[in-house]
This record gives structure tokens, sequence and C-alpha cells, in this order.
């Protein structure tokens, strides 16, 4: 957590099944809306996902999303393999 905002992405990798989603999507998640973080400040995306295919590319996904705020924003992305 002392990382935060460094200009750096964070990476979790593991073996299939071993708690990564439940780590980013659920602990860590909670934990910054404990600190005040707001909902609307989260992006969610799953890759493998039909639905979210579309946004390998993130030209289309910030174009779809209208990203005009100059807020921070968390991307919380979750099987991106090819």
């Amino acid at each position: 957590m002392q990382k935060r905002w460094n200009g750096k992405v964070k990476i979790v990798t593991g073996i299939r099944r071993c708690g990564k989603s439940f780590l980013l999507n659920t602990l860590f998640k909670q934990r910054l809306l404990e600190e005040g973080t707001p909902e609307d400040s989260f992006v969610e995306l799953a890759l493998d996902r039909k639905t979210d295919l579309q946004f390998r590319n993130p030209s289309v996904y910030w174009r779809r999303e209208n990203h005009e705020k100059d807020e921070r924003c968390r991307v919380l992305c979750r099987d991106v393999a090819p």
C-alpha cells in the first residue's frame, strides 16, 4: 500500500485459482473504500469475458467511458492473458 501513486503499474501474478482475483477485487478494493476512495473511481475489467473483450484495446475503453474528470482512477483488471 505504501507504493501507491509512484507512477508504476502493480501486477499480481500466480497460478490458477490461488486467490489473485479475491485479493484484488475484495481485499484491496475494500481497503481502499474504507480509506475513503470513492466507489466510482474504480474501473473493473475481466478480459476473459466476451463483454469486455473489446477493451483489450485501451483506446476503445477510454473513448467509451468519457474520462474528462481530473481524478485518479483505479483499474482492476483480471485475466489479461491472450
